[in-house]
């Protein structure tokens, strides 16, 4: 079965030209999209749908591939994506990955047969640093995420500023002299690939505090956190990444009987209507994953209806909402 590969080969033409005909970008010149087409006629290179060629003003179409559809946050996120698309006449094309190679590897020809105008990755940052885009659309694409990557993206990204939020909250809660707990979201495993908790562990420490960094897997979690708040120096903060978890350690702290925020308070950098449910209300420092979307998604309309460069990373600065967890 022919590949794009072999397409670019017969045509004499990159595959990323290969792929800006099958996407119908306005980038081409006729001669050069004769010698792709007459190069799929010679080796049967057939897509799912007929090519056809397809300039940007006739294109309304933007792929949005999430990575997870049951986080708050990304639901968040998506929330601001769609408000911008609707604002700037283009339609979202759900994809979810899953995080699944599979599903991402049959995200290409998706893409091509749909002809969309360009792609929205909200999450996705594991499956794209390990994923083979030789024949990915050459496509605008930006990537939405939590923190900033702590590996190198292949499209611009938006994202919280994570050195800023650690900062900023080992400011915030009373880490000097003393504990403080910090609790990775789950699936964050090594230290070095948390660029949050490196800012909060060196700001605590200039404080002359100590950081201890749970496990964010409730089971390891309620293993973990007893013996520290029973020892003989119980941690007066906790600065938790996402909600839930943070939810989980209130329950935690009432079967110890600490009370949040006189014996310990917490501070959460993720920002869903989930801290406003919480008892008491979970004090936050990230943007909305409704603000980061908008921000994404505004940056890619305007690249594409303005030509307005994508920055390689946008960073969303934190800010601090202070609610009943904090003093």
């Amino acid at each position: 079965m022919s590949t794009m590969k072999d397409v670019a080969r017969v045509a004499g033409v990159s595959i990323a030209t290969v792929s800006r005909v099958l996407a119908g970008t306005a980038a081409v010149t006729d001669s050069t999209q004769k010698k792709v087409l007459a190069a799929m006629e010679e080796l049967q290179y057939r897509t799912a749908a007929p090519v056809r060629p397809v300039i940007r003003k006739e294109s309304q179409l933007t792929a949005v591939c999430m990575e997870n559809l049951t986080s708050p946050y990304y639901i968040d996120l998506l929330r601001g994506v769609e408000d911008v698309l609707s604002i700037s006449n283009c339609s979202p094309l759900l994809f979810n990955l899953d995080n699944d190679d599979r599903a991402f590897a049959e995200l290409t020809q998706a893409l091509l047969s749909f002809r969309v105008a360009s792609v929205l990755f909200i999450g996705c940052g594991d499956i794209l640093s390990r994923a083979d885009l030789e024949q990915f659309p050459e496509l605008p694409a930006v990537i939405l995420a939590e923190n900033t990557p702590s590996v190198p993206m292949p499209f611009p990204v938006v994202a919280c500023d994570a050195a800023a939020s650690g900062a900023l909250a080992a400011e915030t809660l009373p880490t000097a002299g003393g504990t403080v707990l910090y609790i990775p979201s789950v699936g964050c495993t090594a230290p070095e690939e948390d660029p949050v908790f490196q800012e909060f562990e060196r700001a605590v420490a200039a404080q002359n505090g100590m950081t201890v960094r749970l496990s964010a897997e409730i089971r390891q979690l309620r293993e973990q956190l007893p013996g520290l708040l029973r020892g003989t120096e119980c941690p007066r903060a906790a600065f938790v990444q996402d909600n839930e978890t943070a939810v989980e350690l209130l329950h935690l702290l009432r079967r110890e009987e600490l009370r949040v925020p006189e014996d310990i308070e917490i501070l959460c950098q993720q920002n869903t209507k989930l801290a406003k449910l919480a008892d008491p209300a979970l004090s936050v420092l990230a943007p909305t994953g409704y603000q980061v979307g908008m921000v994404g998604a505004k940056c890619l309309m305007d690249h594409l209806d303005r030509g307005d460069t994508l920055a390689p990373l946008q960073l969303v600065a934190p800010k601090l909402v202070k609610r009943g967890s904090i003093k």
